[in-house]
């Protein structure tokens, strides 16, 4: 006859812990192993800097307010940005605003996959204050 393992007990109790990581869980499922998103050169920090020095807030925006506009892109393999879409904007001026930005910001490293670069899509929000 077949016999349980003996250490069976303490062996499930120790798994719980693998799950206990749940910061960016619902972002991180679905992306396989060794992908790089595409990213900034200069960084997030140093994105979020450009965005803050250059943006040019629309004459409509009352003071105070926060306006967010959510833009897609491709970035190709060559770091050059492609297919600008404009997903949600408060406004064109706001949409406007977004893809100036995006396009004359700087420029982005490729996503990988692998080791390998690969043309991939990005989903930025641009938050107007």
């Amino acid at each position: 006859g077949l016999q349980p393992a003996s250490d069976s007990s303490s062996a499930a109790s120790g798994r719980e812990t693998e799950i206990s990581g749940y910061g960016s869980a619902e972002q991180g499922e679905n992306i396989q192993q060794g992908y790089v998103a595409p990213q900034p050169v200069n960084g997030d920090n140093g994105f979020n800097r450009y965005i803050e020095e250059n943006m040019r807030k629309p004459q409509t925006m009352t003071e105070g307010e926060n306006a967010v506009a959510v833009v897609s892109f491709v970035v190709k393999t060559t770091g050059n940005i492609d297919g600008i879409k404009v997903l949600s904007s408060p406004g064109e001026e706001y949409t406007a605003e977004a893809i100036r930005l995006i396009k004359e910001g700087p420029a982005w490293k490729p996503a990988e996959n692998n080791g390998r670069i690969i043309e991939d899509q990005k989903m930025l929000r641009i938050v107007f204050k």
